[in-house]
C-alpha cells in the first residue's frame, strides 16, 4: 500500500528508523499498530470499570460524605502521627 505521509510523520519515521530498532518501515508500522491496539484495549477496560462504578454508585452502594466526621477523623489521625 502506497501512501503519502505528511512531513512531520515522515520525520518521526526517520527518527525511529535511525534508532536501529527496526529493520524495515513495515516493522515500525506493525509495532505502532500493536501499540495503538493495546492503548485502545486499555481505554475500553478503563471505560468499562468506570461504568461499573457509576452503576454501583447509582444503586446507592455509596453514602454521602459526612464532612464533620471526615474532619474529625483526619484530625485524630494527624494527632496520632505527631
Amino acid at each position: 500500500m502506497d501512501y503519502q505521509f505528511p512531513p512531520d510523520v515522515l520525520d518521526r519515521v526517520r527518527v525511529h528508523m535511525a534508532s536501529g530498532r527496526y529493520a524495515t518501515e513495515e516493522e515500525l508500522f506493525a509495532d505502532a499498530l500493536c501499540a495503538l491496539d493495546g492503548m485502545k484495549m486499555q481505554q475500553e477496560q478503563l471505560r468499562s470499570g468506570i461504568q461499573q462504578r457509576i452503576c454501583k454508585a447509582g444503586k446507592r452502594n455509596s453514602a454521602p460524605l459526612d464532612r464533620e466526621a471526615f474532619k474529625a477523623e483526619a484530625r485524630r489521625r494527624f494527632s496520632e502521627q505527631s
